[in-house]
Order: C-alpha cells, then sequence, then structure tokens
C-alpha cells in the first residue's frame, strides 16, 4: 500500500501586478517592491544600468542616506527602460540611477534635494517614469 500526502499549509496565492516585462508578485510579509522605468533626458529609454537604493536613517530631510553597493536593493533596468526590485525591507529610501563607482545619478525631488520614497509593509510601489539627466 502506497500512501501519497500532499500539505498545504502555508501556502497562499499572492495577487499578482502586472509590468511590462514580467508579472510582479504582492511582496513577502514585511518586504516592499518598487518598479518603474528610466529614460534620458531626450526621451530615450536606457538599458542595462543599474538602479539602487539607499537607505535613510535618522529623520527623513535630517536623516543620512546609506548606499552599499553589495547589499542595498537593486535591480537592472531592461531594454524598456524598466526596472524592478522586489522583496526589499520596509523603510525610507533614496534612489541611486548607475554605478556609484562611476557614472550615477540621485534622483532629486526638482529642488536640488535628494528625493525619498516611503515603502509600507506589503506595497507595490510604481514610481513611474525617472528621467535621468546625466545619461545621454
Amino acid at each position: 500500500m502506497i500512501i501519497i500526502a500532499f500539505i498545504f499549509s502555508g501556502c497562499s496565492v499572492r495577487p499578482r501586478y502586472e509590468s511590462a516585462h514580467k508579472l510582479i508578485s504582492t511582496p513577502i510579509q514585511g518586504k516592499a517592491t518598487i518598479v518603474g522605468r528610466v529614460i534620458s533626458e531626450k526621451g530615450v529609454s536606457l538599458s542595462g544600468v543599474p538602479v539602487k537604493m539607499a537607505k535613510i536613517f535618522g529623520e527623513h530631510e535630517n536623516g543620512i542616506f546609506v548606499l552599499d553597493n553589495a547589499f542595498s536593493p537593486s535591480g537592472i533596468v531592461n531594454q524598456n527602460g524598466e526596472f524592478i526590485i522586489e522583496n526589499f525591507d520596509l523603510g525610507s529610501y533614496v534612489l541611486v540611477i548607475g554605478n556609484p563607482e562611476g557614472k550615477y545619478e540621485i534622483i532629486d525631488d526638482g529642488l536640488g534635494n535628494p528625493k525619498i520614497w516611503t515603502f509600507n509593509e506589503n506595497s507595490v510601489v510604481n514610481i513611474g517614469v525617472i528621467k535621468a539627466k546625466n545619461f545621454p
């Protein structure tokens, strides 16, 4: 006699969000996801460019942001200029486009200050189109 048992406890189906380059699952408990698109000032989609998130420590405007090139949440812009960074720790972040050891840009709020994004639990945030000024 052979008994086969399937255990489904703890399994759940998470809603999915659509992006042009993949389906995006709702983040795991206690995490967040960001999606967006990066274009040049001329409106051309960037491709192959890193997108990194520098975590803010302290009070937003008076805090500091830290980018750990090895461990900070990051992704790569695809051929359509889109990026996704999934399941990162909650909190406030500054977005860095490019390589901090070479050519890069900290996305600003239009007034010259770093733009701050705050992520809450289980959120998928579409930040829309980001125009990178330092990339052709």
